[in-house]
């Protein structure tokens, strides 16, 4: 049997290769109204605080709040959302997405890219009504018109990928991402020879 010595100068290289692995693990989860009321959290490296404030409740809409994101006590985000909300914070960056239920038939998504000075959002609905709209590919997985369609944000892939699906009434199932760097999205693909990522 054949021995297998490792070098003292591979072990720090090969600890900080599996950390960088595991740390992409679709980044921390959390829900706000969290278990035990609490109404707001802070990304892992303290660098940004989200705060849900209910500022309304009515029959039409139930549940009304206020979601503000701060950096250093200075707010930098602000919109409203109804029934609470959920996501996972990037585990690299200064980023977060947010899934909201608005309503019994709007499911979606807002991505915030805080970097350096400026915080950056993405709404994924109207992301692929713009995609839907220009592309032939997502023009073909559309749901017909007046089919409702639930969105959710999944996982962050890397520090600067998120991972969408999309489900549509009629049972199908999409998988897409978005790359904050490049302002692409992609499709993924499944197929008898695996996963295939389609550029949109």
């Amino acid at each position: 049997m054949k021995s297998f010595i490792m070098s003292a100068a591979a072990i720090p290289a090969i600890a900080l290769l599996v950390a960088g692995c595991a740390k992409f693990t679709g980044g921390k989860r959390f829900e706000l109204p969290a278990e035990g009321g609490a109404m707001a959290v802070s990304s892992p490296d303290e660098t940004l605080r989200l705060d849900l404030v209910q500022t309304d409740l009515n029959e039409v809409e139930g549940t009304v709040y206020r979601l503000t994101a701060s950096k250093a006590g200075r707010e930098v985000y602000r919109s409203v959302f109804y029934r609470g909300i959920s996501g996972r914070w990037s585990p690299a960056t200064g980023g977060v997405f947010v899934n909201y239920v608005n309503g019994s038939d709007e499911m979606g998504c807002e991505i915030l890219d805080y970097r350096g000075e400026a915080m950056r959002t993405v709404n994924v609905r109207a992301l692929l009504t713009r995609l839907y709209a220009r592309d032939d590919t997502m023009a073909a997985l559309a749901a017909p018109k007046g089919v409702r369609y639930y969105l959710e944000c999944e996982k962050w892939v890397d520090r600067d990928t998120v991972e969408f699906s999309v489900s549509v009434d009629h049972g199908r199932t999409y998988h897409l991402r978005y790359h904050l760097e490049s302002q692409t999205t992609q499709y993924l693909r499944y197929d008898d020879d695996g996963e295939k990522v389609v550029a949109l």
